[in-house]
């Protein structure tokens, strides 16, 4: 959920602030258009988990400033 993976980004990235979601606006989008199933079917997995792609991401972002 997108609550989870911004929980997850603060925890990498060391936010210790408040999260605030507003809960007037819908949940989600109206239409997912994000589809892996092709790729999977050709054989492709993903390899990196993603709280280790979140914190190499991170590293790489402090490298570069």
């Amino acid at each position: 959920s997108i609550k989870e993976l911004a929980f997850l980004i603060s925890e990498v990235v060391g936010y210790n602030g408040n999260i605030v979601f507003n809960s007037n606006r819908p949940d989600g989008v109206e239409r997912k258009i994000l589809d892996s199933s092709m790729m999977n079917d050709f054989g492709w997995k993903a390899v990196t988990p993603l709280n280790d792609g979140i914190k190499r991401t991170y590293a790489s972002f402090l490298e570069s400033c």
